[in-house]
């Protein structure tokens, strides 16, 4: 299944396939995901609203940049990065992506 998907940058990729039932780790606990393959630079992988669902209640501090969740009945808490923040994005990149319509 092929599609396209829009990014940060503003442009639009193509999906180039899938894969089913990876298992990666992420700070010590391991997970499985279906992975969409995409060309793409500056992450290793993007985890989507589908793989998060999966675990069920969440309880997020954006400000602390943690998720706490339970997951296969074990409590999980995952940190984020300190010392790495998002760039602020252009008001005209956020202007179009408002407006423009799929």
């Amino acid at each position: 299944m092929s599609f396209l998907v829009d990014v940060g940058n503003g442009e639009r990729i193509r999906s180039e396939g899938h894969c089913s039932k990876v298992k990666f780790e992420m700070q010590g606990v391991e997970f499985e995901a279906y992975f969409h393959i995409l060309d793409f630079s500056g992450a290793n992988a993007v985890l989507a609203v589908q793989w998060l669902e999966k675990l069920g209640k969440i309880v997020t501090d954006h400000k602390a940049l943690t998720m706490e969740f339970t997951y296969r009945g074990q409590p999980i808490k995952l940190v984020g990065a300190q010392n790495i923040r998002p760039k602020p994005t252009q008001s005209i990149h956020l202007q179009s992506r408002i407006f423009t319509s799929p």
